[in-house]
């Protein structure tokens, strides 16, 4: 069963369909000094390609780097240089 939003315009041509790539967040880590780099588990990474938006608390221009495994099913982030905190969300698409 598809599920979503379809727009269409009187004509009946659709103006918007997010029934075949819709975004869905699966939750999200809080980076810190304890945390520069981790592993996460993501159990629902099997039903979409993964993304990940990082939100930047910090003022500088430090930012993890991040790499799915679809096969286990985990998220791994590494520090850059120097420190940073933030959010770092994640879901699949």
């Amino acid at each position: 069963m598809a599920f979503g939003i379809k727009i269409m315009n009187a004509a009946g041509d659709t103006l918007i369909d997010t029934s075949f790539r819709v975004g869905r967040l699966l939750g999200h880590v809080d980076i810190d000094g304890s945390n520069q780099s981790g592993t996460q588990s993501v159990p629902g990474m099997s039903e979409g390609d993964p993304f990940y938006i990082f939100e930047k608390f910090s003022l500088n221009n430090n930012r993890p780097t991040v790499v799915f495994n679809t096969g286990t099913n985990e998220m791994e982030w590494t520090a850059g240089t120097g420190a940073y905190t933030g959010k770092l969300f994640y879901g699949v698409h």
